[in-house]
């Protein structure tokens, strides 16, 4: 709880800097970027999972 009480005036600052990206560089290598992030947090995911088995 600490932690977020901590971290939690940070999060505006992220969302701005977030609308600031992608509003400046090209829409294509955003969702590339974004796409590629996310199939890496799932494989993550999935080999946590499994590796807890």
């Amino acid at each position: 709880m600490a932690t977020s009480l901590v971290l939690l005036p940070l999060a505006p600052m992220g969302v701005w800097l977030g609308v600031r990206l992608a509003r400046r560089i090209d829409q294509v290598l955003f969702y590339r970027f974004l796409y590629t992030g996310m199939f890496l947090t799932g494989v993550k995911l999935l080999w946590d999972g499994l590796a807890a088995m």
